[in-house]
């Protein structure tokens, strides 16, 4: 089993990456605060040039087999220093060190062609810190009306429930993606459903069951 050296952050979501940051100042070179702060490098790729680098990765550990190097920003790297990380990577089971790199994620920038400049390596692993975007109710009315994926509709419904989207208008949206953009069904099918989105809607009126539950009973028939 190859041995990780290299993890990258990819993404835009901050906290996730401190996070992971936080986690691996502990999981490589333990809870000794002396031991830590002597064996961490942690820079700025906005700010780091060729010749800082160069130094930083000359340097040995003290009473730990590896030394950490973190760099944020990664993107911001300047080509030389970009080529010559990329170049220590490939080599970098000679030497004493973990890297963790941290950069948003752009196809056109500097950290993505040090990516593809590693995709060959198998000591290296991309870990994706990307910020969840809010759920959406046509996320919902797609799988719902389009696949009838009842489990994947489930995890959308509670999504949009957690994030505080009021029953009434999920039922609203589901009901104009069904009656506007749903694939086109039988009559029959389409009484069907109707009687459905009746049905949920009243029971969500009167409150004689819980507006969540009439909304999961909701999407589970519509997915048969």
């Amino acid at each position: 089993m190859v041995e990780l050296d290299v993890f990258l952050l990819l993404g835009d979501d901050l906290a996730a990456k401190n996070i992971k940051i936080r986690q691996f100042r502990q999981k490589f070179l333990g809870q000794i605060k002396e031991v830590v702060d002597f064996n961490i490098d942690e820079v700025d790729g906005e700010n780091l040039t060729l010749k800082e680098l160069q130094e930083t990765l000359k340097r040995l550990p003290l009473n730990s087999k590896k030394r950490l190097l973190i760099i944020r920003n990664t993107d911001c790297l300047d080509e030389s220093a970009s080529q010559f990380l990329s170049e220590f990577i490939f080599n970098i089971s000679k030497f004493p060190f973990k890297i963790l790199l941290s950069t948003k994620e752009d196809k056109k920038n500097s950290a993505n062609r040090l990516i593809n400049n590693l995709n060959q390596a198998k000591n290296v692993r991309v870990i994706y810190c990307r910020q969840k975007r809010e759920a959406r109710v046509f996320d919902l009315a797609r799988l719902v009306m389009e696949e009838g994926n009842a489990v994947a509709s489930l995890q959308v419904l509670n999504r949009l429930l957690d994030e505080g989207k009021p029953a009434q208008q999920i039922l609203g949206g589901l009901f104009w993606y069904w009656n506007n953009a749903s694939p086109i069904k039988n009559q029959s099918g389409l009484k069907k459903d109707l009687g459905l989105f009746i049905e949920a809607d009243a029971k969500i009126k009167t409150g004689k069951v819980a507006p969540e539950l009439a909304l999961e009973l909701l999407v589970v028939k519509l997915c048969r």
